[in-house]
């Protein structure tokens, strides 16, 4: 597939089956009038089962090349063999793990780790229950984040429902924590 823009440049994607593996960019250079110039920018990753497993980004395009010290990269890993999303790694060495819990058949975020580039780590678990009080359901979402094994937020949203409808939402914010 390509786009031609009205200058005759396009922009050319490259497939091997249904993933899309690469984006080229094809020009003439207006200093020197050399036409088919080419950039790739953009390069993409899949494991055996299709799911996203990279994406690499040319910081310097002009060279067609991503086994140089000038590329940005996010590395994907999963839940087992679901399409459930287990980490994003960047190549600068910030990374966002993700945890998963089965609840009532339904897989839920049940923790995020966050650790940026300079080592910091911030977890978010996720508590997840629910109340019934006649025909009407409560579903209970905790959310308590820690900074380096320190509790810093604590928020708890409710959702109430009757009979299957969503009727109303709280939401307690508590304790900003030092």
């Amino acid at each position: 597939e390509k786009i031609t823009t009205a200058d005759g440049s396009y922009i050319q994607y490259s497939w091997t089956g249904v993933n899309i593996t690469k984006v080229e960019t094809f020009y003439t250079d207006l200093a020197t009038s050399t036409p088919n110039q080419k950039l790739t920018r953009v390069y993409y990753g899949y494991d055996g089962q299709n799911r996203l497993t990279s994406v690499t980004v040319d910081l310097s395009p002009h060279d067609n090349a991503t086994n140089g010290a000038k590329i940005y990269t996010l590395a994907y890993t999963y839940d087992g063999t679901s399409n459930r999303i287990a980490s994003i790694t960047q190549s600068d060495g910030s990374a966002l793990g993700i945890a998963y819990t089965n609840v009532s058949g339904v897989y839920k975020v049940s923790r995020l780790t966050q650790t940026v580039a300079s080592g910091e780590s911030r977890v978010s678990d996720i508590l997840y229950s629910q109340a019934v009080v006649g025909a009407e359901t409560f579903d209970i979402a905790e959310v308590r984040v820690y900074r380096d094994a320190t509790l810093t937020t604590y928020v708890s949203t409710t959702v109430k429902s009757v009979a299957g409808q969503l009727r109303e939402v709280y939401t307690l914010s508590c304790c900003r924590f030092h």
